[in-house]
């Protein structure tokens, strides 16, 4: 049983800075779309960052919602499109900056080149791309800059039927790490600017709908900002660090900390 397991949807908490570990005090800063996928229905993944970015499930065979890690997750069928579609507009017009990533999943079937995460046109231009190759193998975290791919890639591919938590941080003209369960597999450092194609932010596939993930996605964040090693590290071992914090809270104290802070989700 993975160590993140969690059998019901955690209950609503405030977030102070002050109680909080060190490793999660900064974790709302600078996030653009945090999807736990608790919701178990509907075609909307629920966003609890502050920008509530609305997605949908989309293809002709949308992904379905199942038993996950934690409550609830997404199956990707590998074919008909199949896919979580975030429109190319506002918050996420634009991610050729600093950013991370945080996904869940776990892939059910052997080979192929793989997208898990992507804004990436049909010629192949990418502000961001996370994607696997089980026959190669190679695992890689990549922008599309300079007239080429920039790419960091491990050469071990997690294995089909395990839960990987995947981190992956790039530092505009700067480094690029990608982190899975707790380890770093690769890492590199580019001075390109990525490009900006006007494309949409896809999880398990991408825009000329090729390459299509087969498996679950239980969770994923994206931050317009690189994690530090020590966030990065902290989140990819236990990545609903950030969604637990230290003692649940009566409704009124939940609103008046809300109306404050400006800071509190809600889980379910």
């Amino acid at each position: 049983m993975p160590p993140f397991r969690q059998k019901s949807n955690p209950q609503r908490w405030a977030v102070h800075g002050g109680l909080v570990a060190p490793e999660w005090r900064g974790f709302w800063r600078g996030v653009a779309v945090a999807t736990p996928l608790w919701e178990g229905g509907g075609i909307f993944p629920h966003d609890v960052s502050p920008n509530k970015v609305t997605g949908d499930l989309d293809g002709s065979t949308p992904p379905t919602w199942e038993p996950g890690p934690h409550g609830q997750s997404l199956h990707f069928a590998g074919s008909g499109d199949s896919r979580v579609d975030w429109s190319d507009s506002g918050v996420l017009d634009d991610l050729t900056g600093s950013l991370s990533t945080l996904v869940i999943w776990k892939r059910d079937s052997g080979g192929g080149f793989r997208m898990l995460v992507t804004k990436r046109s049909a010629t192949n231009n990418n502000s961001l791309e996370l994607d696997f190759n089980a026959d190669t193998p190679t695992f890689r975290w990549l922008f599309y800059g300079g007239g080429a791919e920039r790419v960091i890639s491990s050469s071990t591919v997690p294995a089909v039927g395990t839960y990987n938590i995947t981190v992956a941080t790039r530092v505009l003209g700067g480094a690029m790490v990608l982190y899975n369960n707790g380890v770093e597999v690769a890492a590199g450092s580019f001075t390109q600017t990525p490009s900006n194609p006007s494309v949409n932010l896809n999880l398990g596939v991408f825009n000329n709908i090729n390459n299509e993930f087969v498996g679950e996605i239980a969770l994923f964040c994206l931050w317009k900002r690189a994690l530090t090693s020590g966030e990065a590290l902290a989140v990819s071992r236990d990545p609903f660090g950030m969604f637990r914090m230290w003692r649940p809270l009566s409704a009124s104290v939940i609103s008046a900390v809300a109306a404050a802070r400006r800071i509190f989700i809600t889980g379910g």
